[in-house]
């Protein structure tokens, strides 16, 4: 995002775990963005180390506690972070 638009913005809320999401939808109100043509690799770390049903089921729970708005239900979710670097 262009630095402006993140100055503006009230930044990201330390409360939430997942601080990136809530920002994103946040400024995409009233704004347009577009996608970047470049590939981006991500680990499969923990679907290997949780289980794929796991995984899957903690997805589809924040993808759903997001979609309605309801960022801080998704704290609830056991979802370690900073652990790797």
């Amino acid at each position: 995002m262009r630095a402006e638009v993140f100055r503006e913005s009230r930044g990201f809320d330390p409360t939430l775990k997942f601080d990136d999401i809530e920002l994103i939808r946040r400024l995409a109100k009233g704004r347009r963005f577009g996608i970047i043509a470049q590939r981006v690799y991500v680990s499969d770390r923990r679907y290997r180390e949780h289980g794929v049903p796991k995984m899957l089921l903690s997805y589809l729970l924040m993808s759903l506690f997001f979609a309605l708005g309801r960022y801080r239900w998704a704290n609830r979710i056991e979802y370690e972070f900073g652990r790797y670097e």
